[in-house]
């Protein structure tokens, strides 16, 4: 009875919580929202000393209710993560305790009175059916309030805090046939010639062969010098532009007279070469639908995947001999650079929530693509070195990691190489050579999407939850504790990543805040600049001592049914430790979501429809 009061309080309990937050979100954003924008307000029309003081209080009170509302919400979810555990062993305490009282109850026979005997026996049953039925309705009770709360939970903008992953195993693990990527049918293509050496540190950092450039750092040359100011209508500093047959989301990537990128629908795929001069398509390379490597049967059906991700969302990689690309739906194909198809793999179709969107990287004569799909305990999650020249599989690693989005980072240190990857909780890293863990350091939490940033031996990571991170790589095993430098909580982006400077860290999120913190870190940012966009979805990239910022906005024209158009708003800033001056602000026709390239005195672009080449 005791154990029985105790459930029913618990459950009462969460079926209040979870009744209170009903119709209304995890994360509600009005008061944050109406602060920032009386500081915004404030902000604009500040003169003197004293208006200075109200914007700086102002900006004061939107950090603080913003710390309110994350506590708030982390409060909740720990609520109801304690409430299910103690509602689910109390369920079993009630349970147990009925089923033995049921049994001590029990009176022993008379054997003379037989009809006694036979009238106790139908009491005993009588008994042990309602302890059955009270432990069915506490378990209904039980399991209903659960579902309640996880529904709620579901609803809500973030997810409930993630549970420490297990550890994964370091070493590469024993591979199929399919796994190896063995006989394709219908997809394997004609030998083609060896491959020459491949290219050298020196070469990579000197071209754009991978996601946001060499280590992603979104960083152009130092002798680069792309435009300050374009402008499609006017015709300012545009070069050319080319449509693309199929739409996609990943950006291109360039080397030296030739730009690489991919795109694809629920039917069609395919990698598009152009010429980098004026734009012409060389050549179209397609990529049937192949079923499982070693498999029998038809091929795969395409995966569900939201809009704003299709079936083209991965950049792809090319080291000057051979450009891979990665589908949404989970294939892999590699072309020399003439246009001819030298392999093509089916990883399986990918279990991912939104649409697989991790860019692919290179290491030497390894093609690294980082899989993680379903959830944590799947057992789904893995990462891949794929052998550039056949498409084979060189390592597997499995990973304990639900699905993610980030591309993974390879840094070329001779003595070092490591492969940096992000995942709910955990930043791994790994030995790209054989795929055996380094160390490890949990600093992420929810969906994760921006892509991890190195600088010296520093990795920066950042997503909307929990907080931008700084960490020390030199580090083996659990680093969390010794070599986590540092974070920031303020404004974290949730798609873009961050760009690190020899001063400074910005970060960037999709509703259009800038923020600067100071790379050696602090607790509050140096500043924050709003800028007035739809979507922010490219990450920010620094040419010539200036950062470019590539955001869409809805155009004045509309589509066949009345929607607004997207258009691309762009500007040019430089920043310091005072603030964010605009140097120049630019437009272009098309909606851009993708990161640029630069190379030399020119920025390639890819739209929602089309490839821009902005230069002199």
């Amino acid at each position: 009875m005791i154990a029985a009061v105790y459930t029913a309080i618990v459950a009462g309990a969460l079926l209040v919580d979870a009744a209170s937050r009903r119709g209304e979100s995890a994360w509600d954003a009005s008061a944050y929202l109406a602060l920032r924008e009386a500081a915004l307000a404030a902000e604009t029309t500040a003169e003197g000393a004293a208006a200075a003081r109200l914007v700086e209080r102002l900006k004061q009170d939107v950090r603080r209710v913003d710390a309110e509302i994350r506590a708030e919400y982390f409060r909740r979810q720990r609520f109801a993560a304690v409430g299910a555990t103690l509602l689910i062993a109390g369920m079993a305490v009630t349970l147990s305790a009925a089923l033995a009282a049921a049994a001590l109850r029990r009176p022993l026979p008379k054997f003379p009175e037989a009809t006694a005997v036979e009238d106790r026996r139908d009491a005993t049953l009588a008994q042990g059916r309602w302890a059955v039925v009270v432990a069915v309705a506490v378990t209904v009770v039980g399991l209903a309030s659960l579902y309640f709360v996880h529904v709620q939970a579901s609803a809500a903008r973030q997810r409930t805090l993630a549970a420490l992953a297990g550890p994964v195993s370091p070493h590469p693990q024993p591979l199929s046939q399919r796994e190896r990527g063995e006989a394709a049918p219908g997809g394997a293509s004609q030998p083609v010639a060896e491959l020459a050496e491949p290219p050298t540190v020196a070469e990579l950092s000197r071209q754009w062969p991978r996601f946001r450039g060499f280590e992603g750092s979104g960083h152009a040359a130092p002798d680069a010098t792309p435009p300050l100011g374009f402008n499609e209508a006017q015709g300012e500093n545009l070069r050319w532009k080319t449509p693309i047959p199929l739409p996609g989301f990943g950006s291109v990537v360039v080397w030296n007279d030739r730009v690489f990128l991919s795109g694809a629908d629920a039917k069609e795929r395919a990698v598009y070469c152009l010429a980098a001069d004026d734009g012409r398509r060389l050549w179209t390379g397609d990529v049937p639908n192949v079923p499982d490597a070693g498999l029998s049967g038809d091929p795969p059906p395409p995966p569900k995947v939201k809009e704003y991700t299709g079936y083209a969302a991965c950049t792809a990689v090319t080291d000057g001999r051979v450009v891979v690309a990665m589908f949404g739906s989970g294939h892999v194909a590699a072309f020399d650079i003439e246009g001819e198809r030298r392999w093509i793999r089916h990883l399986g179709v990918p279990k991912n929530a939104y649409g697989h969107a991790a860019s692919l990287d290179l290491f030497q004569n390894l093609v690294i693509v980082q899989f993680d799909q379903g959830g944590r305990d799947d057992g789904l999650s893995a990462v891949y070195a794929l052998n550039i020249a056949t498409g084979e599989t060189v390592w597997k690693t499995p990973r304990a990691i639900p699905n993610s989005w980030p591309t993974p980072l390879v840094i070329h240190d001779e003595t070092r190489p490591q492969l940096v990857t992000c995942g709910d909780p955990w930043v791994i890293s790994y030995d790209p050579r054989d795929g055996k863990e380094r160390w490890r350091c949990k600093a992420l939490q929810g969906d994760v999407g921006p892509s991890p940033v190195r600088f010296q031996d520093v990795v920066y990571v950042a997503n909307e939850f929990p907080a931008l991170s700084a960490i020390d790589i030199t580090g083996s095993g659990d680093v969390t504790d010794e070599h986590l430098l540092w974070q920031g909580e303020f404004s974290l982006p949730d798609k873009c990543s961050p760009l690190v400077t020899e001063k400074h860290v910005l970060l960037l999120t999709s509703y259009g805040d800038l923020v600067c913190y100071p790379r050696s870190g602090a607790e509050e940012p140096l500043w924050e600049e709003a800028f007035d966009v739809v979507d922010f979805g490219a990450s920010p990239s620094l040419a010539r001592g200036h950062v470019y910022l590539f955001g869409e906005t809805e155009s004045e024209e509309t589509d066949a049914e009345g929607n607004p158009l997207r258009a691309t708003a762009a500007w040019t800033v430089t920043v310091s430790d005072e603030g964010c001056e605009i140097v120049a602000k630019n437009q272009l026709d098309e909606g851009v979501l993708t990161s640029p390239a630069f190379i030399n005195n020119r920025i390639y672009l890819r739209s929602r429809q089309s490839v821009y080449c902005l230069g002199k």
